[in-house]
């Protein structure tokens, strides 16, 4: 979904550090997500023949998750050794941004904390 670039002003402002921090928190939930996909398509293949080509695949699926991780990890790091008066205007950061449910974990639109990913309860949408 795009964000219309009006609802934010590039008055607002977020710290590099606070954002790399985000940043890390949502690769950490993908790399959960990643691992997850990958036991729901491991316990489906289970139950059929093995096939090679489909545990390649798999483990591509895993290489995935583990660079995630890594980058979540990184940028976790990062977040101690940027310095905390470097600030992005929000409104850009935003408009770069199509999910808007990531844009408002990363960059909200007030100066709350975001709520962690994958917290949210709802209704789910099957594709």
């Amino acid at each position: 979904m795009t964000i219309p670039a009006d609802t934010q002003t590039d008055q607002d402002e977020i710290t590099l550090d606070t954002l790399a921090l985000r940043i890390a928190e949502e690769l950490a939930h993908l790399t959960q997500l990643s691992q997850d996909v990958q036991d729901g398509l491991s316990g489906c293949i289970t139950a059929c023949p093995q096939d090679g080509a489909i545990v390649m695949q798999l483990q591509a699926i895993d290489r995935i998750g583990q660079g995630l991780a890594d980058l979540g990890r990184l940028m976790a790091g990062l977040t101690g050794e940027l310095p905390g008066d470097i600030t992005l205007p929000t409104g850009t950061l935003r408009r770069d941004l199509r999910l808007r449910d990531l844009a408002d974990r990363l960059v909200p639109q007030t100066r709350e904390p975001a709520s962690a990913p994958g917290r949210k309860t709802g209704d789910i949408l099957w594709f």
